[in-house]
Order: structure tokens, then sequence, then C-alpha cells
């Protein structure tokens, strides 16, 4: 499991992820009583948490310094030019000015240079903040959406109650109710479960945008498929409401079958096809679940190994910046090699993070197929 780490939620920002209660219906999960509504000012939010990034800042040290090495040369070009009288200067304006050229030129280089660096980890780091604030937004509009389909289903399994009670409905409707509603619950919570994780996610870009946010820690060996993936798929389909609930109608119309023995003819028919359109139910319940689960299992199975190609890539990033360290050190590379390395070695961070948090929230699915097969 990712071993998560609590991180304050970033009150400095300029948005704030609000919560308004709903008020709860009978019936109605714990999830249910907090509601988030739409993130606002994106400019705002993005600017407040850029604008002091380590990255910049040092950045903004090494170019003032350039600068001043480069007044420095222009002030010592001047003086020496006008060291010469007006009648000299003419003849020797030229040959100074060209032998400053060159050393102001590779100054002026290394100042754009700086210059591009800054504004690409500023735009990395907006387009990391822009990219987990649209998440946030649109699994908040897929939650409300669960949550009007929860309410509905409340509706649905009171009226089949009332129907059941007064005689007017069958218990299996009711219980079909029942079953629909667990699932819409059930629905509303994975969706909880990925806001959770995005928000999470958002909180520490926020709190420490482009920098080293966290050290990814998992445990290998719990991000595994189950090895026997038929046994599997048999074991979960059996035991699950839906298909449990069409086994006994099953069970029940073969009974009544049996007991119709002596029943007219019309009647022992019309109870083979109950029986028939039943038992047709129950096995394209099974091979709705088997198909959705085995193609979960596939998607699970690319994630990981996306998840270690993307451990190879921090581990060659890793490599690559401790390289690039000792050279630094060494005055072999610029600050700015070193930063493309440390955005390297960030993103690869990132990516593995935000599969684990995917291969998690499938996992969950996994472990509710019906979910899949809706």
């Amino acid at each position: 499991m990712i071993k998560q780490h609590a991180f304050a939620f970033v009150t400095a920002v300029a948005f704030a992820v609000c919560q308004l209660p709903v008020a709860a219906a009978e019936g109605a999960p714990d999830v249910l009583e907090e509601r988030q509504p739409a993130v606002i000012a994106y400019n705002d939010a993005v600017s407040m948490a850029t604008k002091n990034l380590p990255g910049l800042i040092s950045l903004d040290e090494a170019i003032r310094a350039l600068r001043d090495q480069l007044k420095e040369l222009t002030d010592e070009r001047d003086a020496r030019i006008n060291s010469f009288n007006p009648i000299m200067r003419p003849y020797v304006e030229s040959a100074i000015r060209s032998a400053f050229a060159g050393p102001i030129r590779l100054l002026n280089r290394h100042i754009n240079e700086m210059i591009y660096s800054q504004d690409m980890i500023k735009t990395a780091a907006e387009m990391q903040l822009r990219g987990s604030i649209v998440a946030v937004e649109n699994m908040l509009i897929d939650i409300e959406i669960a949550e009007a389909a929860v309410s509905q289903e409340i509706a649905a399994l009171d009226a089949a109650r009332i129907r059941y009670e007064r005689g007017a409905g069958a218990e299996s409707d009711y219980r079909s109710a029942e079953l629909a509603l667990s699932q819409r619950r059930t629905n509303l919570t994975l969706l909880h479960i990925s806001l959770s994780n995005e928000r999470m996610n958002l909180n520490r870009l926020l709190e420490k945008p482009m920098t080293e946010l966290y050290a990814v820690e998992y445990d290998a060996k719990q991000a595994e498929l189950p090895p026997d993936i038929d046994a599997y798929v048999r074991a979960v389909i059996t035991e699950q409401p839906n298909v449990k609930q069409k086994d006994s109608e099953v069970a029940r119309l073969k009974t009544d079958l049996d007991n119709a023995a002596d029943a007219a003819t019309s009647e022992r028919d019309e109870k083979k096809r109950a029986l028939s359109r039943a038992e047709r139910e129950r096995d394209e319940l099974g091979k709705n679940l088997e198909l959705a689960i085995r193609k979960q299992v596939n998607s699970m199975q690319i994630l990981l190994y996306s998840i270690e190609s993307l451990e190879i890539d921090l581990q060659r990033a890793n490599d690559r910046r401790e390289t690039l360290r000792l050279n630094l050190e060494a005055g072999l590379v610029s600050q700015h090699d070193m930063d493309l390395a440390q955005l390297a070695v960030m993103n690869a961070e990132a990516g593995i993070a935000k599969s684990l948090n995917n291969y998690w929230v499938m996992q969950f699915a996994l472990e509710h197929p019906f979910l899949l097969a809706q």
C-alpha cells in the first residue's frame, strides 16, 4: 500500500475547497453528508503557489549576480573608452568594444538561459497545478451525478417497499431496489476515494510545487494481481449479491416447477418459461461480470508494467541528477542543467505516485465488480 503522508491543508492560497452539508435522506451513507463545491480562482491560486518556488529564487539570485557582472563589464568598457580624449576616442572605441564583445555576449547568453529555465520551471509547476485542479473539478461533477443517482434509488426503494407492504409488489422487486441502492452507494464511495487522492495531490502541489514533494514509498508485493485469475473470477462472481439473488430465484422457480407436476399444461409451460428466463438472466449477468473483471485485470496489469517502466526512468533520473550534482560542485556544468535534472526526477516521482493512486482505485473497483459492469 502507499504509505500516505499527512499534508496540512493549504490555507494561504486564494481559493478554498469548502464543505457544505447535505440533507441526509433516509438510508443515505455517511459519505453524502459532505459535498465539495467547485474549486475557484485558478489564476490567483496558481500564481500564489508558484511565485516563490525554490528553483525560481535560486535562479533569480544567479541572474542578479550575472547582471551585476555585466554592469561591471560594461562600466569598465565605457570607462576605458572615455579615458581617451575626444580626438583619439573615435579611433580606439571600435577596438575596445570588440575586445569586450565576447565576454558581454557570453554573460547575456547565460542570463537568457536562466530566464528560459525560470519560464520552464514555472510553466511545469502551473501545468501540474492546473491539471490537478481540473481533475478535482471533474470528480466533483461526477460526485454530484452519483449523489443524484443515490437519491433516485432511495426514492425507488421507498416506492418498492410501500408496494410490497401493500401486497401490490413482489419481494424480489424490493430486494432488487435494495441492491441497486447499495451499488450506487458503493460507486459514490469509490468516487470519494478518487477525489480524496486527487485533493491530497493538489494540496501537496500547492504546498510545495516543483520541489522534492515526496518519496515514492509502497510495498511492491501488495501491488500484485491474483495468481489464478480464472479461479478468482469464478469465486468473485459466485459471491456477488445480484448473482446470489438470481441463483435463489432460479432455485425457487425450479421448486415451483417440480411442485406443479399435476398442474395444467399451460401453467407448467409458464413456469418453464419463467425458469428459462431467470437462468438466462443469471448466465448473462455472470458473463457480463466476467468480461468486466477480466478487462479490469488487464488494465491493472498494463498499469503495473507502466509503473515498472516509470521506476526505471526514476532511477535513471536520480543517477543523472547525482552525476550532475558532482559536476556542478566541480564547476563542469551550469545550474540550468541541474534544474533540468531535478525536474526530470520530480516528474518521474509524480508519475509513479499518480499511477499507484490509480492502481489502488482500480483494486477497490475489482473488489466490487458490479461497479465495473454498470
